[in-house]
């Protein structure tokens, strides 16, 4: 099942805000460590049942809350999250993180399945 399409413009987006409003914002930063569904839904992320989203290291990984969906447990997902970059401003972040930015997109390759 896959979650994402690695191609979608809207997610890419969505997410792109999500990560520079995380560079900005310590609070949402952590936040977005400990409640990782929760940001990703208030920021408009429709998320799948039964999935629980962590970010582990710089890696955003999607696992299956449901034993009939994975008796394993397996990942089903996982996006890469960059770091910071050095020498941009505060104002060029807050342009990206902006909602009514759709011209910026940081580039997040996403893989996966169950």
């Amino acid at each position: 099942m896959q979650i994402f399409s690695e191609e979608s413009q809207e997610f890419q987006i969505i997410l792109s805000q999500i990560i520079a409003k995380t560079w900005l914002d310590e609070d949402l930063n952590s936040r977005f460590l400990a409640n990782t569904n929760v940001v990703l839904e208030e920021n408009g992320l429709p998320l799948p049942g039964g999935v629980e989203f962590q970010v582990k290291g710089n890696i955003l990984v999607g696992t299956s809350k449901s034993a009939s969906d994975s008796s394993t447990g397996e990942v089903v997902y996982e996006i890469p999250l960059p770091t910071k970059p050095t020498g941009l401003t505060e104002q060029v972040l807050q342009s990206w993180a902006s909602e009514d930015n759709s011209e910026m997109s940081i580039d997040v390759h996403c893989r996966g399945s169950m």
